[in-house]
């Protein structure tokens, strides 16, 4: 949840130069719990 704050202040992640509109929202999480997949190589 400290990502989800830090990316609504500001505060983390960096803006985007040339973009006008207002800052995009963090996606919203599911209810559920995630779990790791395992990766192809």
């Amino acid at each position: 949840m400290q990502a989800r704050s830090d990316w609504g202040d500001g505060a983390r992640f960096g803006e985007v130069h040339g973009y006008d509109g207002d800052r995009l929202r963090a996606p919203e999480l599911p209810a559920i719990p995630l779990k790791a997949r395992e990766r192809e190589r």
